[in-house]
């Protein structure tokens, strides 16, 4: 996932959005890098600031007056990111500069042009209000997830769009809406429930469990993309119900409602294949939030109840502290490769490796989480 001029209004939104279902997006600063322009700055600073609260995104820089360095973009971020599935364009108002809005256009055909087949490429114009802006980013990415859904249906297993662990992977469920099968205790309750997700746009409550033995019909029945249960559900036999679930129905994806969201809770739950965790004392942007990261197949949890990984289980070579410190001043992997005198291949696979060892999703959160264990 591509997003050119992404760092204010409506691209800073999309961004956000996106890097909140799990997206794998690159931010691309579109500008002047001759004449110093800051568009890159802002973009590697848009990154990690959503990098501070748990969000992944990738900086890229491309110039205006060079649109070979647009049409290289889909390849540069395949390195690193795998296949763009959707590129967005933000084209500046024509009340800005009518002669800035149509060289971003023409940027636009470079970039569209050089898209992967069946990539999604949509523009956006920034002439909006406040209230506007965050309308049309919402109406991007909610067309964007109904046309990964689409894909999937057309090409089960094959196409992606949302991340978990670096790579990506598509929101799943109907063209319309994310199918959601209720588990609890008390049928009054998941009725009202019920009635609050359905009031959501793009969400849809299909079916209610309130037995163990009720809620494996009901997902055979119903087919959702999305399984909540109850942590007390069932006498309390809820991670087995999700352990089932997951072996039965792969493409269902499991979210848990838990009393207090501590890391034990949390290891349990995501070994017994839940995807995400929320505890009863959210908020409902929360809970949706989680109910489309988990139809997406990503893993979503608050990040500070995941596990740290021992200190003495993570040990660094020479070779990967050098590139995970330049990783986390911004560098690029050719930039890194530059530095280190290595091929940018060789810089990939260590990557890769440091990566798996730190358990990140890419290699920003890798850097991340070695700084904070002090290993840099």
């Amino acid at each position: 996932m591509l997003v050119v001029d992404a760092t204010i209004g409506v691209g800073r939104r999309v961004t956000s959005q996106l890097c909140a279902l799990g997206a794998a997006v690159a931010v691309v600063g579109a500008g002047h890098p001759g004449r110093g322009d800051d568009a890159a700055t802002s973009a590697a600073f848009l990154c990690k600031e959503l990098a501070g609260i748990g969000l992944v995104a990738l900086p890229y820089q491309a110039d205006v007056e060079r649109p070979e360095t647009f049409r290289a973009l889909p390849g540069q971020i395949a390195a690193d990111l795998g296949p763009v599935t959707a590129g967005v364009v933000v084209v500046p108002s024509e009340s800005g500069g009518g002669e800035l809005a149509r060289v971003f256009r023409t940027l636009s055909g470079a970039v569209a042009a050089s898209l992967p087949a069946g990539a999604e490429h949509i523009e956006v114009d920034t002439g909006h209000d406040e209230a506007g802006q965050e309308s049309a980013a919402r109406a991007v990415v909610r067309r964007l997830t109904r046309s990964a859904c689409r894909r999937r249906a057309e090409r089960p297993g094959t196409t992606r769009l949302f991340s978990r662990d670096f790579a990506s992977s598509v929101v799943r469920g109907s063209e319309m809406s994310i199918r959601i099968v209720l588990a609890g205790d008390h049928q009054l309750v998941l009725e009202a429930f019920a009635e609050t997700l359905n009031g959501v746009d793009g969400l849809e409550v299909v079916g209610l469990a309130t037995s163990a033995e009720a809620v494996g019909p009901a997902v055979e029945r119903h087919r959702p993309t999305v399984l909540l249960l109850g942590e007390t559900t069932m006498g309390g036999t809820a991670l087995r119900v999700a352990t089932d679930v997951r072996s039965r129905h792969p493409r269902c994806g499991v979210a848990l409602m838990v009393g207090a969201a501590t890391p034990s809770v949390v290891d349990r739950a995501v070994a017994a294949g839940a995807l995400g965790v929320v505890p009863k004392n959210a908020r409902l942007p929360q809970l949706v939030t989680t109910l489309m990261g988990v139809a997406g197949g990503c893993l979503t949890v608050d990040p500070a109840m995941l596990r740290p990984v021992p200190v003495g289980e993570m040990s660094l070579s020479t070779r990967e502290v050098d590139v995970l410190r330049l990783t986390a001043g911004g560098a690029t992997v050719k930039e890194i490769a530059g530095e280190l005198y290595l091929a940018a291949g060789t810089v990939r696979n260590v990557t890769s490796a440091a990566i798996k060892k730190l358990r990140g999703r890419n290699r920003f959160d890798a850097a991340r989480i070695a700084g904070e264990q002090g290993l840099l």
